[in-house]
């Protein structure tokens, strides 16, 4: 099975290089345009997109949409589709879902923003987190229940010996590190056609 890691925000770039290190894909590449994007789309089966999201679409930016849920649908037809992105997914008029009814096969996401300010010292705890979604989806995980519970054991494995009470700010709402790791984990839904 082939798979496609894409950074598109600048901001996912710590995520990025962690999933690099791991060498959890054979194609991992900086993306710096719609147009980029889609002609990858075509090779892969699966692909983690660390993106800005939201219910308009995937961009750089989150005032930056390169994909909207048509656009997905049709850059990625068929295909599995991570979008390690804020509120991507959660009701029918969630981009997961229409991006589903536009053409992907499975399309999993966030319910909630799961980004926040990080001291350099507490990224590479979120990093691993985050890698375990990745590398579940992946291996070919894509159930909701799953994905959360591979998430909740990370953070368990990263929390020990680490201070987790480190306060981040995300939109002037200070969360304990603990709260990010467990945001990232009670936030991931999945969309997926059914046949």
């Amino acid at each position: 099975m082939s798979s496609l890691v894409a950074l598109i925000a600048d901001d996912t770039r710590v995520l990025f290089e962690h999933l690099s290190e791991r060498g959890l894909s054979s194609d991992m590449r900086e993306v710096r345009s719609a147009e980029d994007l889609a002609a990858l789309a075509q090779r892969h089966d699966s692909a983690v997109l660390l993106a800005h999201g939201g219910s308009a679409g995937l961009g750089p930016t989150t005032s930056e949409v390169w994909a909207d849920a048509a656009a997905l649908g049709e850059t990625f037809r068929n295909p599995r589709v991570y979008a390690f992105a804020c509120e991507t997914v959660g009701g029918a008029n969630s981009l997961g879902a229409r991006s589903v009814a536009a053409g992907i096969r499975v399309f999993v996401g966030h319910d909630k923003p799961i980004t926040a300010p990080v001291p350099k010292e507490a990224r590479g705890a979120l990093s691993e987190v985050a890698t375990a979604i990745v590398e579940a989806f992946l291996n070919g995980e894509d159930d909701t229940k799953r994905l959360r519970d591979i998430a909740y054991d990370a953070h368990e494995a990263v929390s020990e010996g680490v201070a987790l009470d480190v306060q981040v700010n995300a939109d002037g709402d200070f969360w304990m590190r603990a709260k990010l790791h467990v945001q990232l984990a009670a936030s991931l839904d999945v969309c997926r056609r059914t046949e």
